[in-house]
């Protein structure tokens, strides 16, 4: 009986979440280069660096002592991807809005705490506003050129590798929680508990190096890029049949993560497709999101019988949606910052959770909503100011092209929509500025889209 590949490749998966082995995460990415060698090229290699490998090599390299790993990761993401700098030029008026975006954070950071915090967020603003052009340009200018299915496993192995070093470095008192479910984020919670840094006021400020969001999201957005591109094909039933291990290995790492709004964001993408155009295969997608509904209330009543935290604080929670995603008190936080200073808010960086008693940007904490974040440090005035910038090129950008987001391709039949529900609702849910500016430019991306494709 011949054993299908992708079985093989799971198998490995879930070895490598039952032993947390990095040996076993490298024979995943050695099962890749051997088995799937012939179909890997430089364009899914590259995109996956720059979207997964620099964060994730990034954190492996502090762990080893080599921090230089994750620059040089995304060195080589920008390398393998160089063919698609020719379409760089396309997008003049991008470049333009983004420079008058990084003026207005700068004048604003000059009215604000001026802290080292607040300046590292400024550069991280420029530093993955850059990252994030190359990426998208890759996609959508030669998008043809990426199988989604390589990109997907690649993602997994990048994933896989992040959460084995975090469990030898960071996590190994609590190892034992994270192939459980919603294990890693049980892990991360008791490290937190035991290494809580509190403040002359009595409350804590946790610093575990360790994201259970990360995983989650990345794992997510691989799913994302990956079912867009099979309910998308002329024949997504094969694809389906074929990659369904695969699937299934996206499934077992976001319900290990606890990341509670990764399954939201994947189902939200997953129907956004329902809006698109007509060579989406309905009957597909349908089935497709009756069973992740079947499994998200399945995935409900195992958490609910077996007392798992973030399951059944879902339930127990009071203070609406905000309370239930354990947002209250960073919502609450940037509410009072606003009602103080409406007008021109606390700077760039400026935000800070009062109950806490910290000081206006002397922690890294954020609203985890990019809009109540511009209000609360850019005030009224700033954020208008900034949107407008975005709205005026979006306006432009459109009467160009005509190219609604609704029909915004990533290349010929594959559709954009899924990608801007996971970014929209990511920028709203969970992202600081620094990650939300994806959502700015992605959208720029897709208003441009011509109607020939790489």
């Amino acid at each position: 009986m011949k054993i299908p590949k992708e079985a093989i490749f799971l198998i490995l998966v879930l070895l490598s979440i039952w032993t947390l082995s990095p040996f076993i995460v490298i024979a995943c990415i050695a099962v890749i280069a051997i088995l799937f060698f012939q179909r890997l090229n430089k364009y899914e290699l590259g995109t996956s660096l720059l979207l997964f490998g620099v964060t994730v090599f990034g954190y492996v390299g502090l762990k080893i002592g080599l921090p230089v790993i994750g620059k040089l990761s995304g060195l080589l993401g920008l390398y393998l991807i160089r063919d698609s700098i020719s379409a760089i030029g396309r997008h003049i008026t991008l470049y333009t809005t983004l420079a008058v975006s990084f003026f207005i954070c700068l004048v604003f950071y000059f009215l604000g705490p001026q802290t080292s915090v607040a300046s590292e967020k400024l550069i991280d603003v420029i530093y993955y506003s850059v990252i994030y052009v190359f990426i998208f340009n890759a996609i959508f200018f030669f998008g043809s050129k990426i199988n989604y299915v390589m990109f997907s496993r690649l993602a997994i192995c990048f994933v896989l590798l992040y959460v084995s070093i975090a469990a030898q470095y960071d996590l190994s008192e609590f190892k034992q929680y994270i192939s459980e479910l919603s294990g890693l984020r049980t892990a991360v919670d008791q490290w937190n508990i035991e290494n809580i840094v509190y403040t002359k006021d009595g409350f804590g400020d946790t610093t575990s190096a360790v994201s259970y969001q990360l995983v989650g999201n990345f794992t997510a957005l691989s799913l994302v890029l990956l079912l867009s591109y099979i309910l998308s094909s002329s024949t997504p039933g094969k694809l389906l049949s074929d990659c369904k291990f695969l699937i299934f290995s996206h499934l077992v790492l976001i319900l290990m993560s606890g990341a509670r709004q990764s399954i939201l964001l994947v189902m939200l993408a997953a129907v956004s497709l329902f809006f698109c155009g007509k060579s989406i295969d309905r009957r597909y997608l349908t089935r497709f999101s009756l069973w992740m509904s079947l499994l998200v209330l399945s995935l409900v009543i195992v958490g609910l019988a077996l007392e798992v935290r973030s399951i059944v604080n879902l339930f127990e929670a009071e203070g609406g949606f905000a309370a239930v995603i354990n947002r209250q008190i960073n919502i609450d936080a940037a509410y009072e910052l606003i009602a103080e200073k409406p007008w021109l808010g606390f700077g760039f960086g400026g935000y800070y959770i009062p109950e806490f008693g910290f000081k206006s940007g002397e922690f890294k904490y954020f609203p985890h909503n990019v809009l109540l974040e511009l209000l609360s440090e850019f005030g009224i005035i700033g954020t208008v100011l900034f949107l407008s910038v975005w709205l005026v090129h979006y306006v432009n950008r459109y009467h160009a092209s005509r190219v609604s987001l609704f029909r915004a391709e990533i290349y010929h039949g594959v559709y954009a929509l899924p990608l801007f529900t996971f970014y929209f609702v990511s920028a709203l849910m969970n992202e600081i500025l620094v990650k939300s500016i994806a959502l700015f430019i992605l959208t720029s991306f897709m208003l441009y889209r011509p109607k020939s494709h790489a």
